[in-house]
Protein backbone atom coordinates (compact mmCIF):
# COMPACT_ATOMS: atom_id res chain seq x y z
CA UNK A 1 0.00 0.00 0.00
CA UNK A 2 2.56 2.54 -1.11
CA UNK A 3 0.17 4.98 -2.78
CA UNK A 4 -2.04 6.54 -0.11
CA UNK A 5 -2.57 9.88 -1.83
CA UNK A 6 -6.00 8.96 -3.19
CA UNK A 7 -7.24 7.25 -0.02
CA UNK A 8 -9.29 8.85 2.72
CA UNK A 9 -7.91 8.86 6.28
CA UNK A 10 -10.49 6.17 7.12
CA UNK A 11 -9.24 3.96 4.26
CA UNK A 12 -5.62 4.48 5.25
CA UNK A 13 -6.39 3.51 8.84
CA UNK A 14 -8.48 0.52 7.80
CA UNK A 15 -5.70 -0.74 5.47
CA UNK A 16 -2.92 -0.56 8.05
CA UNK A 17 -1.10 -3.82 8.69
CA UNK A 18 -0.72 -5.11 12.25
CA UNK A 19 2.91 -3.95 12.08
CA UNK A 20 1.86 -0.42 11.13
CA UNK A 21 -0.67 -0.36 13.95
CA UNK A 22 2.01 -1.54 16.37
CA UNK A 23 4.29 1.23 15.09
CA UNK A 24 1.54 3.75 15.90
CA UNK A 25 1.42 2.47 19.47
CA UNK A 26 5.22 2.41 19.75
CA UNK A 27 5.48 5.98 18.47
CA UNK A 28 2.83 7.15 20.93
CA UNK A 29 4.61 5.44 23.86
CA UNK A 30 7.91 6.96 22.71
CA UNK A 31 6.27 10.38 22.72
CA UNK A 32 4.94 9.79 26.24
CA UNK A 33 8.37 8.77 27.51
CA UNK A 34 9.99 11.88 26.06
CA UNK A 35 7.20 14.07 27.45
CA UNK A 36 7.68 12.55 30.89
CA UNK A 37 11.41 13.25 30.80
CA UNK A 38 10.91 16.85 29.69
CA UNK A 39 7.96 17.55 32.00
CA UNK A 40 10.03 17.21 35.14
CA UNK A 41 10.66 20.98 35.14
CA UNK A 42 7.00 22.08 34.96
CA UNK A 43 5.95 20.86 38.43
CA UNK A 44 9.11 22.32 39.95
CA UNK A 45 8.41 25.78 38.51
CA UNK A 46 4.76 25.54 39.58
CA UNK A 47 5.86 24.52 43.06
CA UNK A 48 8.22 27.51 43.35
CA UNK A 49 5.40 29.85 42.32
CA UNK A 50 2.97 28.24 44.77
CA UNK A 51 5.49 28.61 47.62
CA UNK A 52 5.99 32.30 46.78
CA UNK A 53 2.21 32.71 46.96
CA UNK A 54 2.26 31.09 50.40
CA UNK A 55 0.58 27.86 49.36
CA UNK A 56 1.52 24.37 50.50
CA UNK A 57 3.88 22.39 48.26
CA UNK A 58 2.14 20.00 45.89
CA UNK A 59 5.29 18.80 44.14
CA UNK A 60 4.76 15.02 44.55
CA UNK A 61 1.16 15.30 43.33
CA UNK A 62 2.30 17.42 40.40
CA UNK A 63 4.85 14.83 39.29
CA UNK A 64 2.31 12.04 39.62
CA UNK A 65 -0.17 14.07 37.57
CA UNK A 66 2.38 14.68 34.81
CA UNK A 67 3.18 10.96 34.63
CA UNK A 68 -0.48 9.92 34.57
CA UNK A 69 -1.30 12.56 31.97
CA UNK A 70 1.55 11.55 29.67
CA UNK A 71 0.83 7.83 29.75
CA UNK A 72 -2.93 8.13 30.13
CA UNK A 73 -2.96 9.91 26.79
CA UNK A 74 -1.57 6.83 24.98
CA UNK A 75 -4.78 4.78 24.82
CA UNK A 76 -6.84 7.91 24.15
CA UNK A 77 -4.59 8.96 21.27
CA UNK A 78 -4.60 5.48 19.73
CA UNK A 79 -8.39 5.26 20.13
CA UNK A 80 -8.84 8.67 18.47
CA UNK A 81 -6.59 7.58 15.59
CA UNK A 82 -8.51 4.34 15.10
CA UNK A 83 -12.03 5.76 15.58
CA UNK A 84 -11.69 9.30 14.19
CA UNK A 85 -8.93 9.22 11.55
CA UNK A 86 -10.34 12.22 9.66
CA UNK A 87 -10.20 14.38 12.78
CA UNK A 88 -6.64 13.27 13.52
CA UNK A 89 -5.66 13.91 9.90
CA UNK A 90 -7.13 17.42 10.13
CA UNK A 91 -5.11 18.10 13.28
CA UNK A 92 -2.00 16.86 11.50
CA UNK A 93 -2.65 19.23 8.59
CA UNK A 94 -2.71 22.14 11.05
CA UNK A 95 0.21 21.11 13.27
CA UNK A 96 2.63 19.82 10.65
CA UNK A 97 3.12 23.10 8.74
CA UNK A 98 3.38 25.01 12.00
CA UNK A 99 6.10 22.79 13.52
CA UNK A 100 7.69 20.99 10.57
CA UNK A 101 10.72 23.31 10.39
CA UNK A 102 11.54 22.82 14.06
CA UNK A 103 11.42 19.02 13.75
CA UNK A 104 13.38 18.95 10.48
CA UNK A 105 16.11 21.20 11.91
CA UNK A 106 16.42 18.96 14.96
CA UNK A 107 16.49 15.80 12.85
CA UNK A 108 19.14 17.23 10.53
CA UNK A 109 21.28 18.35 13.48
CA UNK A 110 20.98 14.92 15.12
CA UNK A 111 21.82 13.13 11.86
CA UNK A 112 24.95 15.26 11.41
CA UNK A 113 26.03 14.60 15.00
CA UNK A 114 25.45 10.87 14.47
CA UNK A 115 27.57 10.94 11.29
CA UNK A 116 30.42 12.86 12.94
CA UNK A 117 30.47 10.48 15.93
CA UNK A 118 30.86 7.53 13.56
CA UNK A 119 33.39 9.13 11.24
CA UNK A 120 31.05 9.62 8.27
CA UNK A 121 30.87 12.69 6.09
CA UNK A 122 27.75 14.70 6.95
CA UNK A 123 26.58 14.41 3.34
CA UNK A 124 27.15 10.65 2.96
CA UNK A 125 24.30 8.15 2.46
CA UNK A 126 25.00 6.50 5.80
Amino acid sequence: MSDTQNLTPEEIERNKTPKQKAEDVSYTFNHSIICTFTDFIDPYIGNVIQKKLGNKSQLPNSYISEFIGDFGAVPLTIAAQRLFPSMMYSLQQIAEPAFKGIFLNGAERNAKDWAKERGYSTDSEE
